[in-house]
Formats: structure tokens, sequence, C-alpha cells
């Protein structure tokens, strides 16, 4: 019983593994060209944007194992591991919604 609960939200977080860092880094890398040929603030911001998003995805891989082992906590045993990822994941989740509150802003000033 405990496994089937633990099943779905792992496999959720390896896909977010498996899918999101690699369209993050194509997407970062996108942007990064573009910036070079011109300067923009919007192009900087995405890539933060997809940094951050970067580093949330990368996040998620030690809790798919976790959650895919049927609860062992292999990553999360250790005290101080278990404090930066919680401290990184609280403080990633506020920037994404911050730059995304930023990037709203960013397009309403642009259409105006």
């Amino acid at each position: 019983m405990i496994a089937f609960v633990y099943w779905p939200s792992g496999a959720t977080a390896v896909f977010c593994f498996c899918f999101g860092v690699p369209a993050n880094i194509f997407s970062f890398s996108y942007f990064l060209a573009k910036n070079k040929n011109k300067y923009s603030y919007v192009n900087l911001l995405y890539m933060v944007i997809n940094m951050v998003d970067i580093l949330i995805c990368l996040l998620c891989l030690p809790m798919a194992v976790t959650q895919l082992s049927g609860g062992k906590k292999f990553f999360f045993s250790v005290g101080f591991l278990c404090s930066v990822w919680g401290y990184m994941w609280s403080i990633l989740e506020k920037l994404s919604i911050f730059s995304i509150g930023l990037m709203s802003i960013c397009r309403t000033i642009s259409l105006s």
C-alpha cells in the first residue's frame, strides 16, 4: 500500500527531471545566443527563469529516488543535506514566482 502512494509522485518527479533539465538547458542556450546579438533585459529575465527551473528540476531527483524506493531516506537521512535541500527548495520556489511576476510586469509595460 505504501509503495502505491509513492509511485505517482515519484514518477512525476522523474519526468520533471528527465524532461525539465534538457528542455531548460536548450532554452537557456537559445536565449544566451539571442542575447549576444542584441542585449535585452527580457532575454536576461528568461535566462534567469531557465536557471531557476533547471535548479528546481535538479532538486526533483533526490525526491524521486526517495519516493520510488518506497520512502527510504537515501538523501534525506543526512540532516545537513535535508536542510540544504529544504532551504534551496524554499528559495527557488519564491524566486520562480517572483520572476514570473516580473515577466508579467515587463509584458504589461511593453504592451502599453
